[in-house]
């Protein structure tokens, strides 16, 4: 039991935030204190029957989906949606079953030995039209999948190196079957699954020759290898761009990252090794926390001071 609430609440970062906010508002004691009950008790109630279940394992999302997902692979997976995910709001689309296209974990990816191109499952993400990186009942971007956005989509799929689609609805199904750039590797229980035709370009691209790999994956930190790199040249690396990344030499010298197109870039002088750490927000984690904790301090401090000064006859 504790486990599934602390799965159905990670964003835990979320919940300081929002109790901050009730305590900064310009409304009575008693509305804060009522308010701080109120999402503290979502916190800690049981969960309900209507939640989206949470898959933990390989086996819980098909059984046969490891005889066409293999280790190495690049996979995306077609989201769904209990909202309307379309641009026009006006759309039909098709709808999905919560207990059968589940949440995943991301570490499932690990236990697979694939990457997963797009969260995965019945959240959030998928219901903002404007991400590029899901297909979502059908529908990429808001618009339905066809031949008027299977350029675009396709060069986003090759640019970052995807190899394989797995997908649930039968217009997903319909235009994947009908392009020149997958082929049907055949179905699971759940999911159709296709192989790209096109070729899939590597991890870290050197713009000038050479050879980089990708090394040492970790949540938060990778390294580079760099061989046969003759001229300085720009590197470009299959990773999100964040300012919390930060990149070191051998030598300890920190080598300058930019954001080119959504990825990390950097200028590749050389044959070395270049580390990569993503910095962790635990510091300031602690001092939300502790705000917090100041804030309803004070004004419990506040409350009862005011109390005796209305009720002077009373002995405390």
């Amino acid at each position: 039991m504790l486990d599934m609430r602390l799965g159905l609440y990670h964003p835990y970062i979320a919940i300081f935030n929002a109790l901050l906010l009730i305590t900064l508002l310009p409304i009575s004691k008693g509305g804060k204190i009522f308010g701080s009950l109120i999402i503290l008790f979502m916190v800690i109630q049981p969960p309900h029957d209507n939640y989206v279940k949470t898959v933990h394992t390989p086996s819980e999302i098909d059984t046969k989906i490891k005889d066409f997902i293999l280790p190495g692979d690049y996979v995306l997976f077609e989201n769904c949606a209990q909202f309307n995910p379309t641009r026009s709001g006006e759309d039909k689309f098709e709808y999905c079953d919560r207990d059968k296209y589940a949440h995943w974990l991301t570490y499932l990816q690990k236990d697979l030995g694939v990457k997963f191109f797009s969260q995965i499952g019945d959240d959030a993400h998928p219901f903002n039209n404007l991400r590029d990186m899901y297909i979502v009942c059908g529908f990429y971007k808001g618009e339905p999948l066809g031949k008027d956005n299977e350029g675009v989509f396709v060069d986003h799929l090759k640019d970052w190196g995807v190899n394989k689609v797995c997908v649930w609805s039968k217009a997903a199904e319909k235009f994947f079957g009908e392009s020149k750039y997958f082929n049907l590797l055949g179905k699971s229980e759940k999911y159709t699954c296709f192989a790209a035709t096109y070729q899939i370009l590597p991890e870290v691209r050197l713009n000038k020759g050479g050879r980089a790999s990708l090394v040492e994956e970790a949540p938060f930190s990778f390294a580079v290898i760099l061989e046969n790199v003759t001229e300085e040249q720009t590197a470009i690396v299959n990773k999100n761009y964040f300012n919390f990344w930060s990149a070191y030499d051998e030598n300890g010298r920190k080598v300058p990252l930019k954001a080119c197109n959504q990825k990390i870039c950097f200028a590749a002088e050389g044959d070395g090794r270049v580390n990569f750490k993503y910095r962790k927000n635990i510091v300031l984690n602690l001092i939300s926390l502790l705000s917090l904790a100041s804030i309803l301090v004070l004004d419990i401090f506040k409350a009862g001071k005011n109390k005796d000064i209305k009720e002077p006859g009373k002995s405390i």
